[in-house]
C-alpha cells in the first residue's frame, strides 16, 4: 500500500505545481461522473482518458520502485555495446529510462498529453507495480485509485 499512496502523493504533488493541468483532469472527471456522490467506479474510468495519462506520465517521473528487481538475462544479448551472457543478473533503472531524451520529448516536463494516445495499459501497470496477493488486494479493491481520486478532486 506504501507503493500506492506514494503514486498519489506524487500526482497530487504534480497536480498542485500544475493548475491547468489539474482543472483539465477535474473537468474531466466531473464530466463523466456529474453529480454522483458515491465511490466512482471502474466502469466510469472507460472514459477517463486525461486521468489515465495523468496517472503515466506520474509513473514515468516518478516510479513507486525506481530500481526493478533483479532478474536473471535468459539469453546472450547486447544493449548499447556491452555483451551480457545468459544467467546475467541485471537490474533496470525505470527512474532513468523514464527520463530518456531518446524516448521522451522534455522528459524532465511533466506532459500527461504524451500518453493521450498511448496504449500502456495503466490499470495492469498499476496494479503490478503496487499491489500483490492478499491483504493488499483486498485493499486496492475497497480503497481504488478512482475512489482516492474522487475524494481529492472533488475536494480541491
Amino acid at each position: 500500500t506504501d507503493t500506492t499512496f506514494t503514486l498519489l502523493e506524487w500526482t497530487m504533488s504534480e497536480l498542485l505545481r500544475h493548475p491547468r493541468i489539474m482543472e483539465k483532469l477535474q473537468n474531466e472527471v466531473r464530466g463523466i461522473v456529474g453529480k454522483k456522490t458515491d465511490i466512482i467506479r471502474e466502469d466510469d474510468l472507460v472514459g477517463m482518458h486525461y486521468l489515465k495519462a495523468v496517472i503515466k506520465e506520474t509513473l514515468r517521473l516518478h516510479p513507486s520502485v525506481p530500481l526493478l528487481l533483479p532478474r536473471l538475462s535468459t539469453q546472450d544479448a547486447q544493449i548499447n555495446g556491452y555483451d551480457i551472457k545468459a544467467n546475467t543478473q541485471v537490474i533496470v533503472n525505470a527512474w532513468q529510462i523514464g527520463r530518456d531524451p531518446k524516448s521522451y520529448n522534455k522528459p524532465e516536463e511533466f506532459e500527461p498529453e504524451r500518453f493521450l494516445d498511448s496504449a500502456i495499459d495503466y490499470i495492469k501497470v498499476i496494479t503490478s507495480t503496487t499491489f500483490h496477493l492478499g491483504l493488499a488486494e483486498e485493499f486496492a479493491q475497497e480503497f481504488s485509485l478512482p475512489w482516492l481520486f474522487k475524494r481529492l478532486l472533488w475536494q480541491i
